[in-house]
Formats: C-alpha cells, sequence, structure tokens
C-alpha cells in the first residue's frame, strides 16, 4: 500500500514517470481479494484490454509506448500497466466518498 505515495519503491526517480506518480494512484501489484461463503477468490487487477491499449496511446503517445527501465530490466510500459477495474460490479470512482484536488497545480 505504500504505492499510494510517491515514491516508495523507486529510488531513482525519471521525470516522465514522477509526473504520472504524483497524478494518479499506482496500488501494489497482487491484490487479491479472499473468497468468502464458498466463493472462489478474485484478483482485484488485470491486464489491459487491446481496446484500453489503444486508447492510452491516443492519450499519450509519447509516455505509453516508451520503455521503463525496472528492477528486472527495460520493459514496455503498456505491458507493465494494470487496470483496477472495480469491484462487485461498482467502478472505483463509484466507490470514492470524495477526490480532494489542491487548487496548486505544479
Amino acid at each position: 500500500m505504500l504505492n499510494f505515495f510517491h515514491p516508495t519503491d523507486n529510488k531513482k526517480i525519471d521525470a516522465t514517470l514522477e509526473y504520472y506518480r504524483e497524478r494518479e494512484w499506482r496500488i501494489a501489484c497482487g491484490l487479491r481479494l479472499k473468497g468468502r461463503d464458498g466463493q472462489p477468490d478474485v484478483d482485484l487487477l488485470r491486464v489491459l484490454t487491446l481496446e484500453e491499449r489503444k486508447r492510452l496511446l491516443e492519450i499519450d503517445r509519447e509516455f505509453f509506448s516508451r520503455s521503463v527501465q525496472t528492477g528486472t530490466g527495460e520493459a514496455d510500459t503498456l505491458d507493465l500497466a494494470l487496470v483496477l477495474p472495480g469491484l462487485h460490479s461498482q467502478r472505483v470512482i463509484q466507490m470514492a466518498r470524495r477526490v480532494i484536488v489542491s487548487r496548486f497545480g505544479g
């Protein structure tokens, strides 16, 4: 959960990634909700669909088409991206009680 805060897991700061880390949630991988009453466990994150990959490239091709250096070597940004679709047919934004935005921009 430390990944909710910038930066905790990567001491080497990448100026391009820093922009996104400051403005977007970054959630640790491998989150799983344990099933109850005989229900199966549910993975909370999933890989991008082809349409989502295309959409991200439309939004910011320069950022999302580049490779990044990870602890295990170089990787494509879109291959590392994961989606947090929500839970029990509710999107994340529907579960939020409020969104706080500073009036001071960066």
